[in-house]
């Protein structure tokens, strides 16, 4: 994107923030102080594709980050929301990949959170929550409770859980720089002194002419009244948890009259009546510790550190078991700056609870700060401890399935100790295990160079190099691997991936089974068998080696999709379809987590089909639609923008369709539109939709036997496998010169994308005439595909389109085709105009434009050509 205002881009800016009018104001100020153009700015909420030098996106929302590492180079979206504090994501991959990119993130103050949270559910309709911890009556009300029963099920107090968000963003701040923690106050209280923070941030002075641009609203929050009767009103466990956790941290975000007045102990619901007198009990010493305890920690939160450590002294003379009380005491220590006191304290508290994770903590940032006595038997006695408690936490961490955190141990362990072979590998395989390969390769080279023996390291150190992009080459580490451990199945695992991202696939076909001879009951083996021999076109024997890797691990959704795929490429279609399911994991599963899943009962009502993966899979199963409205349904479709107009025009059986992200009306029910034919339970017989079930008006085409040519697929390089097919399935242009030299045909260029390009680059580039420039979205391209005597086309959207229309169409298949093709067919059911062009072996397109060539020669009123008389061929 360039800025209208300077002749240089500007820094690349992500905003971090929830949609709420502060941000837009932010997006202006932004454009008012640093010449960004506002009505360019992308909300990855509603505009997925252009990720350019400008972004808001809204840290709290699972789908949207899925979607925004979905377009990261390098950055896997395996699993990337475990939790509902995806600010590790922001320091870690996201920043890592953005690595030129300046993160705002912009917090508003909790307690106008919690108010405003609970004044929107009184208005739409909720009733108070009671004081109990029973939260049924509050999610049964009406009219959309089970929206909120992720928020109310994970902390005691939805306070709790932003205090949690503001205090993970803030010391995500202290440690990278950049990170630039803003309040939406900032802005409205002192707007030039705002400006030159984030001026200083991103290196660009605002512009002296930067004025304040609209008003700032709904942000600031609600009069402090509201808080009595509404902030409020939870169990008094609960506020006395938003106690804890707020205190300090209001302070701490400049809210300093907020946490020292807002949140008193009046706060808590006052007690029943008084009960009749009774003798009272003595208090017994734990009880009085504990309420020491209790009153050193509020102290510590309001920065009153000699009172919290008089306090918490007198806690441990009472009572000195309570391990979270020594690292209280251990942190107030470190902030008056005496570490060897605090050091002390944590050891004292890693003694009683080793496994104390803010026992382990405190001690980390103990030594950190603890310059002075680097070199002192003390310091090195704790550093040790440390290390040996920091790998058995990683260790658990990594068994639990939390290697980033884990690796956030090991890596404390390897500056610690910097000669440690083990160390760095556990460090390089716990960023490998958090999808990091980037990060991983360094302490991976350094343990190989520490112990050239580990045969371990030379395995991760190739599979590193397998999902470098492009990958690059891992054979050598690889075998170095199996050279020093031949029995390991995890070296030859490590070899067959690597001759795999090579393109050798016979060759890892060996290798995948040589680690089955020596670990048979390896699920991901015999899953990497099957993939590489459905590569090979060898759909049967994929299929075999799927199954095994089902028996013996029944839950993975990658294995059961992928013997989903080999299935309906056999025409198993029963079978092949039910597994295809798989893949309704946890990112399309929620698109719309507020409307049920249609199971395919009557209507009335508005059925929501979802657009989901490519163009091409819309327009081929858009012929399910009449199906649907059959049992009366209003059907409606959530698609690609590019799909809207055709869909909503020239789409039998569809009402009405939507871009992605604007359904413009309220559906009862959803579905997926790949699972239709699951829930028709369609099979080769009965495949719906006989062509066309898609129109759209003629645009005249001038010339004799009009054909339309179609070269290339979307490359779209962020998404590697998606990138490695269009690979396959793609043609120079170049190579079409055979076809073009037939005479009798008039060539129309249906070609979309950096592909039309090459219309400029090969000699017969005038010969085709080229409509594309006026072409807006799929309706226009419809009309021109109308007008055609045929299309021919690699592998793409418009094979569909045209198959939609009834237009005959050709497809030139790459050799291991998609699965819809049915294998080695000329011929689908799914298209009756449509005939298919394999590729007799990888790469080898010319012998399939020659067969297309000989089949266009007689279409075209052009004879054969003469065979050659007497003597030897030519």
């Amino acid at each position: 994107m360039e800025f209208k205002a300077f002749s240089q881009p500007r820094p690349k800016l992500l905003v971090a923030s929830h949609e709420r009018s502060g941000t837009h104001f932010l997006i202006n100020a932004l454009g008012a102080g640093f010449g960004y153009d506002a009505t360019n700015w992308i909300d990855f909420e509603l505009n997925l594709g252009r990720l350019s030098h400008s972004a808001l996106i809204n840290p709290y929302d699972p789908l949207t980050i899925r979607a925004f590492l979905r377009r990261l180079d390098g950055v896997s979206i395996t699993n990337p929301i475990k939790t509902h504090h995806p600010v590790d994501f922001f320091v870690g991959p996201i920043a890592d990949a953005m690595a030129e990119w300046q993160i705002l993130y912009i917090v508003r103050n909790p307690l106008d959170v919690l108010a405003s949270f609970r004044v929107y559910l009184r208005s739409v309709g909720f009733p108070v929550l009671p004081p109990t911890d029973d939260n049924a009556v509050f999610l049964a009300a009406p009219p959309r409770g089970h929206l909120l029963r992720y928020q109310m099920d994970q902390k005691p107090s939805m306070l709790a859980r932003w205090c949690d968000h503001a205090r993970g963003w803030t010391e995500a701040a202290a440690r990278a720089p950049r990170i630039l923690v803003l309040r939406y106050e900032d802005l409205d209280q002192d707007y030039t002194a705002t400006l030159a923070r984030i001026g200083r941030a991103i290196g660009v002075a605002p512009t002296a002419a930067a004025k304040r641009p609209g008003k700032l609203d709904n942000v600031i929050g609600l009069p402090r009244e509201h808080y009595g009767d509404t902030a409020f009103a939870y169990p008094p466990a609960a506020v006395e948890t938003v106690w804890s956790v707020a205190g300090g941290l209001l302070t701490g975000l400049g809210y300093r009259r907020d946490g020292d007045q807002i949140l008193p102990r009046t706060g808590v619901p006052a007690p029943a009546a008084a009960a009749p007198p009774t003798r009272a009990r003595p208090a017994s010493p734990t009880d009085r510790a504990r309420d020491l305890r209790d009153r050193g920690r509020d102290a510590a939160a309001r920065g009153a550190y000699q009172e919290a450590r008089r306090l918490l002294d007198q806690s441990l003379q009472l009572d000195r078991r309570p391990a979270g009380v020594h690292v209280d005491l251990a942190r107030v220590l470190e902030a008056i700056g005496e570490t060897a006191a605090a050091v002390s304290r944590c050891r004292a508290a890693l003694a009683r609870q080793p496994d104390h994770d803010g026992a382990l903590d405190a001690l980390a940032a103990c030594l950190d700060g603890w310059r002075s006595a680097r070199a002192t038997d003390a310091w090195r006695d704790a550093a040790d401890e440390l290390a040996r408690l920091a790998v058995r936490r990683a260790d658990r961490r990594l068994d639990a399935g939390r290697p980033a955190d884990a690796a956030a141990d090991y890596r404390r362990v390897v500056a610690l100790r910097p000669g440690d072979a083990v160390a760095a590998y556990n460090f390089g395989y716990a960023l490998l295990r958090a999808d990091r390969a980037g990060e991983a390769a360094a302490p991976l080279r350094r343990a190989a160079v520490l112990a050239p023996q580990l045969a371990e390291a030379w395995i991760s150190l190739a599979e590193v190099a397998v999902r470098a992009d492009p990958p690059l080459p891992a054979v050598d580490a690889a075998a170095r691997a199996v050279h020093l451990a031949p029995t390991n199945p995890h070296a030859r695992l490590a070899l067959g991936a690597a001759l795999k991202s090579g393109g050798h696939d016979a060759a890892a076909v060996a290798a995948w089974r040589a680690s089955l001879v020596l670990a048979p009951a390896g699920a991901q083996g015999w899953y990497n068998l099957g993939v590489t021999l459905a590569d090979l076109a060898r759909p049967r024997d994929a299929v075999a080696a799927y199954e095994r890797a089902l028996d013996l691990a029944p839950d993975n959704p990658d294995t059961r999709l992928n013997l989903g795929y080999e299935l309906l490429r056999l025409g198993d279609y029963r079978r092949g379809w039910a597994l295809h399911e798989a893949r309704l994991g946890d990112e399309l599963a929620q698109v719309h987590p507020e409307l049920p899943l249609w199971s395919g009962a009557p209507g009335p009502g508005t059925l929501l089909l979802y657009g989901e993966q490519g163009h091409g899979d819309v327009l081929q199963f858009a012929r399910y639609a009449p199906l649907a409205a059959a049992r009366g349904w209003r059907v409606v479709v959530e698609c690609p923008e590019a799909l809207v107009r055709l869909l909503e025009t020239g789409a039998a059986g569809v009402a009405a369709a939507y871009p992605f992200g604007r359904l413009g009306e309220p559906a009862d029910c959803w579905r997926p539109m790949m699972s239709l034919p699951h829930l028709f339970e369609t099979t080769l017989d009965d495949i719906p939709g006989t062509a066309p079930y898609l129109r759209a008006p003629a645009t005249a085409v001038s010339g004799g036997f009009r054909v339309g040519l179609v070269w290339a697929g979307e490359p779209r390089p962020e998404l590697r496998a998606h990138h490695a097919v269009d690979q396959r399935r793609s043609v120079p242009l170049a190579a079409f010169a055979p076809l073009i030299e037939v005479p009798g045909v008039s060539w129309v260029s249906l070609q979309y994308g950096p592909a039309s390009a090459q219309l400029r680059q090969v000699p017969f580039g005038a010969r085709i005439v080229d409509p594309m420039g006026d072409v807006r979205d799929f309706a226009d391209t419809a009309a021109l595909v109308a007008g055609l005597d045929l299309v021919i086309t690699v592998d793409t959207a418009v094979a569909h389109l045209a198959g939609g229309l009834g237009t005959p169409v050709w497809v030139l298949s790459r050799w291991n085709g998609c699965w819809r093709w049915l294998g080695d067919r000329d011929d689908t059911p799914w298209y009756p105009k449509m005939r298919l062009f394999h590729q007799p072996r990888p790469g080898a397109w010319a012998d399939v434009i020659e067969a297309v060539r000989a089949a266009l020669r007689p279409l075209s009123g052009t004879p054969p050509p003469t065979p050659p008389q007497g003597g030897h061929p030519p």
